[in-house]
């Protein structure tokens, strides 16, 4: 949790600018066992004022999610930047 408390008290501006309550994905998107983008797509489609924000490699079909207005597929980012998120 060390790690966390080092977040600047400003979050990058492709952030800041998801509208809140955000549910964010953290980590590798990679396997399709792991991560599962239908499971996204309901949840999104369930949950419509919650913004879903994927941070991390995405390297599994997430075609599907692309169209979705409540999901932000930001992608991967440095280990170092990521309390900012």
């Amino acid at each position: 949790m060390e790690f966390f408390r080092s977040a600047p008290s400003t979050p990058p501006e492709e952030y800041r600018v998801i509208p809140p309550p955000r549910a964010v994905v953290l980590g590798g998107m990679t396997d399709p066992i792991l991560f599962d983008p239908g499971l996204i797509a309901h949840l999104s489609r369930a949950l419509p004022d919650v913004s879903f924000v994927l941070l991390g490699r995405v390297s599994v079909d997430v075609s599907k999610l692309r169209d979705l207005p409540n999901v932000h597929i930001l992608g991967h980012r440095s280990h170092a930047t990521v309390p900012a998120y």
